[in-house]
């Protein structure tokens, strides 16, 4: 077994980030507290790996179907056997290494991290040799089965480690005692074994039962230390896996939709509503003076087109991108007058009529209702541009779905419904992203287009087999991004208390500092250096009404006492007594938080000359009495530039911004916004966090990572001046509302609705 201490790294206070080394240097015993729980567990999951797999080599040695396929195993089980305390020392070292390596400096960290890969080497792969995937493929499933049997137990572990490190974010890729560092130690560790890709792979099973499968009890020993030593002691990780079809269900709240159960919503008035949509949808479109340009290409008084021959003339156009290359979105084109046209000489040819001028009038209504459904569609605010392009080649296939199944205008859980619907709200979110690779969402999108041209003839089938594959898609993006936004607003929460903690530390020490004349600089230098770093410890932990934090004011003015003038010999007598008792303690509070040792000594050095002069009845020297001139204009200047904030932020607000502030307040957590930059760029944002402190708001992008931190005031007034705007209805079906748009403009611009027949 390895010693708990192997391969200990000095942690350089110097050379590592102020904010961070301080962080880690004061958490030092709690670090290496962990480090020690992690060994001992691993290695106690080690020792037991090797039993099993003596086992395993030997049922599959007794079950070997040939002599050779047998010495293998014995030969297999005897190497492992030889090897097993290096492969142990080399496994606990890979991992500790890369324990050690995340708390030092980037400088330095580069190095060992270099040193750590160049060992285990487990990026450089041959992707052409099959063993070699093969291998790298087990890997991959074993970390992510550890990945997900872990999930709560890591989530607590990198927001504790994030707190060590005084908020930098941790994540799976950063986090040193992930599933994903621990099984590539393991597999750099059994290089030593000169053995085949099967039975490589069958030590790797073995290795996922007795120690993949066993992570999170080391986990939760390691989270344990942490919290019993006030690291985030409270958390509760409650990992959301929200249902793809949330965002699909009705709106309850205004009494207008009701959930269909598969994703899609309903009208409360009943099956017999939704029967008559389409029909309804007719007789207004009926009513309406059609005097587009699109309106002239069908002529009913020449020959009609059978439907048939407009199913096969619409299939021709799908698979070509003369008609996709019509759209101009940019001046509100969609097409619609080139798809009639196109479609016209399309029907010709299969009919082998070139007298072909009509379709029926069903059919006809059909085209011009979805052609409005596309118009909103592509009209729509809620959907980013370059999604919009890709879309709008979508029209043709629906136009196809509409004519073959009527219900797609009835039923709102219709495949291709559905398909639409997530569609446009999985890009809500999607900023012009660079990565255009088939593994992002515009590739997922891009996928699903193609493969509708492409694929698309009659079966609607297809509709609901890609709807799986993009609920799927969706569902994964989430996890990854809800965890992520949780991590970003753990950490904007943890420097909102931070903050408050550090204004009312300041302010403690100032107050006494002003109301004191003539106090020794050693006593401001170990208020402000030390003891300020106690009072934040107690405040954050404890809060301002505990016991600790009232007891560690108390011994500043009993500090600041120690060093008033005494005329009574009785009162120099209680000053005799208490100076090592207010000493003793303070030493011991620092001493506790891992101060520097270095400086302690120097700040109490400074002390004790105070105090003898004090003790012999002597004036204090003025060269070690603090200048109060100095320190009140640095309070002065402070106060001015927390001032010239405050008005920033108010800028352009006031009165008759109000109701702006109010807007802006009134935000749901979880809404969209598209915001315009200075450059004329655009993005958009999702508003995560906001502060009931500070008012500072907190937006994150669709894969939970800040993008920008705002204060009310500030958001106020980019509602106000335009440049940014709430994504309205982005959780509505895009279809409801497209449909509901259809029937307004419809009822808008026709005639009276004729009487039915």
């Amino acid at each position: 077994m390895v010693g708990q201490r192997d391969n200990i790294v000095s942690l350089d206070r110097s050379s590592v980030t102020s904010g961070q080394a301080k962080s880690v240097e004061e958490n030092r015993v709690i670090i290496d507290g962990c480090r020690q729980a992690m060994s001992r567990g691993l290695d106690m999951l080690s020792g037991k790996l090797f039993e099993k797999l003596d086992d395993a080599l030997y049922k599959l040695a007794d079950k070997a179907e040939s002599n050779d396929l047998q010495t293998r195993y014995f030969d297999t089980m005897r190497e492992a056997r030889k090897e097993r305390a290096g492969i142990e020392k080399s496994f606990m070292s890979n991992v500790l290494s890369g324990y050690d390596n995340f708390w030092l400096p980037r400088t330095e960290a580069a190095v060992v991290t270099e040193e750590i890969e160049e060992d285990l080497d487990y990026d450089n792969l041959t992707l052409i040799e099959s063993d070699t995937l093969e291998e790298e493929l087990a890997i991959k499933n074993m970390v992510a089965r550890g990945d997900s049997a872990c999930l709560r137990e890591l989530y607590a572990l990198e927001q504790r480690f994030s707190k060590l490190l005084n908020g930098k974010p941790v994540e799976s890729k950063n986090n040193p005692l992930a599933p994903d560092k621990i099984c590539n130690a393991f597999r750099a560790a059994i290089r030593v074994l000169d053995v085949d890709i099967p039975t490589k792979l069958v030590i790797y099973k073995v290795f996922e039962q007795e120690v993949v499968a066993h992570l999170e009890e080391v986990y939760a020993g390691v989270n344990e230390l942490m919290r019993n030593a006030g690291i985030i002691p409270k958390l509760r990780p409650k990992i959301r896996r929200s249902k793809v079809t949330a965002a699909t269900s009705g709106r309850l709240a205004d009494g207008k939709y009701l959930d269909d159960g598969q994703g899609g919503v309903l009208p409360q008035e009943g099956d017999e509503v939704r029967e008559e949509l389409f029909d309804t949808l007719r007789q207004l479109l009926s009513g309406v003076q059609r005097v587009s340009p699109a309106a002239a290409v069908f002529q009913p008084h020449l020959p009609r087109a059978e439907t048939t021959q407009l199913v096969d003339a619409l299939s021709v156009l799908q698979h070509s991108d003369a008609v996709s290359k019509s759209y101009d979105l940019e001046n509100g084109n969609t097409g619609y007058v080139d798809l009639k046209v196109n479609l016209l000489h399309e029907l010709r040819r299969v009919a082998k009529n070139p007298d072909i001028g009509s379709v029926k009038q069903v059919d006809d209504d059909t085209i011009d209702m979805v052609s409005m459904l596309f118009e909103f569609i592509l009209g729509d605010p809620n959907i980013p541009d370059v999604m919009k392009v890709l879309l709008a080649q979508l029209q043709i296939p629906i136009i196809k779905v509409a004519i073959l199944d009527k219900e797609f205008f009835s039923k709102s859980s219709h495949p291709a419904r559905r398909l639409l619907n997530n569609l446009a709200r999985a890009v809500v979110g999607w900023s012009g992203d660079k990565d255009r690779s088939k593994n992002s969402l515009y590739g997922m999108v891009d996928s699903i287009v193609r493969r509708i041209l492409s694929d698309f003839r009659e079966d609607v089938g297809l509709y609901a087999e890609l709807n799986d594959e993009l609920e799927k898609f969706i569902t994964q993006e989430q996890r990854g991004s809800e965890a992520a936004e949780k991590r970003t607003n753990q950490i904007a929460s943890g420097k909102e208390q931070l903050g408050v903690a550090k204004r009312r530390v300041k302010t403690e020490i100032d107050q006494r500092i002003k109301r004191q004349k003539n106090l020794p600089l050693a006593v401001v230098n170990l208020l402000n250096e030390g003891w300020k770093d106690v009072l934040m410890l107690h405040f954050l932990r404890r809060g301002a009404k505990s016991k600790e934090w009232q007891e560690a004011l108390a011994l500043m003015d009993r500090l600041i006492w120690t060093v008033e003038p005494k005329d009574d010999l009785k009162e120099r007598e209680k000053m005799l007594r208490e100076i090592p008792a207010v000493l003793g303690v303070m030493r011991r509070e620092m001493g506790d938080i891992l101060c520097d040792q270095h400086m302690m000594g120097r700040l109490f050095g400074d002390l004790e000359r105070v105090h003898l002069s004090c003790l012999q009845g002597q004036e204090i020297p003025k060269d070690l009495i603090a200048d109060s001139a100095a320190l009140q204009e640095e309070a002065v200047e402070e106060l001015v530039a927390e001032e010239a904030l405050e008005a920033e932020r108010e800028l352009g607000t006031g009165k008759e911004s109000g109701k702006y502030r109010e807007l802006a307040k009134s935000i749901p957590l979880g809404s969209w916004l598209e915001m315009k930059e200075k450059d004329g760029a655009k993005s958009r944002i999702k508003l995560s966090w906001r502060s009931g402190v500070s008012d500072n708001c907190l937006f994150v992008n669709r894969k939970g990572v800040k993008i920008k931190e705002m204060h009310l005031n500030e958001l106020a007034l980019a509602l106000r001046v335009g440049s940014a705007f709430v994504i309205a209805g982005a959780e509505d079906p895009l279809m409801d509302r497209a449909f509901a748009a259809m029937m307004e403009s419809l009822k808008g611009t026709g005639n009276s609705t004729p009487e039915p027949a």
